[in-house]
């Protein structure tokens, strides 16, 4: 028996300090612990950086889309323009006194004879296209026409035009009841 206790001590006295196996254990634990948290956190930012890249994406790609709109209007816009200004160069040439509106026409044939074209989104501006062929002679009526802007002349063609419709309307009411 003395020689197992014999035995049984030499191999507590070979056997390492258990205090420095559990602090070391601890240790690990404590690392472990501490990269679980920094994987943890780390995972939390990748997610959000991903967040925050897929909505630069978007922002991006509605960015891109607003700029070729702009574009697109912008070219529609300097069509219009180009346009409007041909129709008041046609309306502000300067023939002859004693020309009438036909030879105003022929004089202008290239910039009046070349169609309008109004693209879909620009005819809510234009309520509708009338054409009118009109003779005059008379220089002052011709030269005071002339002096007038588009929109001042649009407004008196408008008005020549609904007091004609009116004239007509009254002239039908009164060969109607007759």
């Amino acid at each position: 028996m003395i020689a197992a206790i014999s035995l049984i001590l030499t191999k507590i006295e070979k056997a390492p300090d258990h205090t420095a196996i559990m602090q070391a254990l601890t240790t690990i634990q404590n690392d472990v612990k501490t990269t679980a948290t920094t994987v943890q956190t780390t995972a939390t930012t990748v997610q959000q950086t991903a967040i925050a890249s897929q909505q630069a994406v978007i922002i991006s790609q509605d960015t891109n889309a607003i700029t070729r709109n702009v574009a697109i209007e912008g070219k529609l816009t300097s069509t219009l323009l180009k346009e409007t200004n041909d129709i008041a160069k046609a309306i502000h040439s300067s023939p002859t006194l004693r020309s009438t509106y036909a030879s105003v026409l022929n004089s202008n044939a290239s910039q009046i004879s070349k169609p309008i074209t109004i693209s879909t989104q620009t005819l809510s501006l234009i309520q509708a296209q009338r054409e009118i062929i009109v003779k005059i002679t008379d220089p002052t009526t011709i030269e005071n026409l002339r002096a007038k802007n588009p929109r001042t002349l649009q407004s008196h063609v408008d008005r020549a035009i609904e007091l004609l419709v009116t004239h007509r309307l009254s002239k039908k009411e009164e060969g109607g009841g007759a």
